[in-house]
């Protein structure tokens, strides 16, 4: 494993934006920065350790499927592994965890949702958008500022916590719980406050949130879609009786937050859509208007706000000229 942590080190020597690493059996390395690939000059490391660090649950995990997540960490590092086979090569992919004193911390809005004592909060988004990030900011607020119970439920645990004002039990896939869907039922029978889903994926894991939510919970959690109304309809097509779902979610939905990365001038942006479950936003979903939601967020009630006007405000910030700003809202529409 040294040996690992020693290419992290040397890699961010040379690329110190960099968020991912590819390590593919006897080819050069490649790394992404500021959502660019570069081929390096280092080869790839013996991937041997790889049995070294991981238990056998996770060993079996890896014989049937040929893939397998886990997490690693150093004093200085904490990084997100997945193993998988390509072409009858072992190959990994390695995401680099942003250290969450060094995150710019969106005050306003994490701590209003640390305030919320019930409720659904979904961060939505596309793989690599910082979801997790965001859902760890938040829960570092609860830990550092109240008492609460807080469990999460992760493939695989991404963030390590210390219990401060909080106590924090972190469960993982595989490793201390079967799957979602059984983390959740176990974390109604455990005390609980606050409750982190890594993602919410199928109708048994979802039923068992809003249930969660219901019975007096906050629930967190991150879902693949670009938009906050195609969340919403995430939620209601994968679940059966229709009119039962929207029923729950207008009433248990607190917010839902798409958010998307975009590097320019060797930085990196959050663009952020928020919406906010107002009355009018609960009485559109109760009512299957999704499709009118988007309109509502335009209107900036409740400091809502789309992508687009998200972008805006940093084309503004950093004095984007009109090419810039161009690229930018195009990259928002994609």
């Amino acid at each position: 494993m040294k040996q690992l942590f020693d290419l992290i080190n040397k890699l961010t020597s040379k690329y110190p934006k960099l968020t991912d690493i590819h390590i593919t059996e006897n080819e050069n390395i490649i790394v992404r920065e500021l959502g660019n690939l570069h081929k390096t000059t280092e080869k790839a490391i013996d991937i041997s350790f790889i049995n070294e660090v991981i238990d056998e649950k996770k060993k079996n995990i890896f014989k049937t499927k040929n893939s397998v997540d886990f997490s690693l960490s150093s004093n200085s590092v904490r990084l997100r592994l997945h193993v998988y086979k390509s072409s009858d090569k072992t190959c990994i992919a390695i995401r680099i965890l942003p250290d969450l004193k060094n995150i710019e911390q969106n005050d306003d809005l994490s701590e209003e949702i640390a305030q919320i004592q019930s409720g659904l909060v979904i961060i939505s988004g596309p793989a690599g958008s910082g979801k997790s990030t965001f859902l760890a900011q938040i829960l570092n607020k609860i830990n550092t500022k109240y008492t609460k119970h807080c469990i999460t439920i992760e493939d695989p645990v991404e963030y390590k916590f210390t219990s401060e004002k909080s106590l924090i039990h972190q469960r993982e896939i595989g490793s201390d719980v079967e799957n979602f869907h059984q983390g959740v039922l176990d974390s109604l029978r455990e005390d609980m406050n606050v409750l982190v889903i890594g993602e919410m994926r199928d109708e048994n894991t979802m039923r068992a949130a809003l249930l969660a939510a219901e019975t007096g919970h906050l629930v967190l959690t991150t879902l693949h879609n670009k938009t906050a109304d195609e969340a919403i309809g995430r939620i209601v097509h994968a679940c059966r009786d229709e009119k039962e779902i929207r029923q729950i979610l207008a009433s248990q939905l607190r917010f839902v937050i798409s958010q998307k990365l975009y590097f320019h001038n060797k930085k990196i942006f959050t663009l952020r859509e928020i919406l906010k479950c107002t009355k009018p936003v609960a009485r559109l979903i109760r009512d299957g208007k999704d499709q009118q939601i988007k309109s509502y967020i335009e209107l900036g009630n409740d400091k809502m706000i789309t992508m687009k006007q998200s972008a805006m405000q940093i084309a503004r910030k950093t004095k984007m000229n009109f090419r810039e700003t161009e690229d930018l809202l195009k990259f928002v529409s994609l």
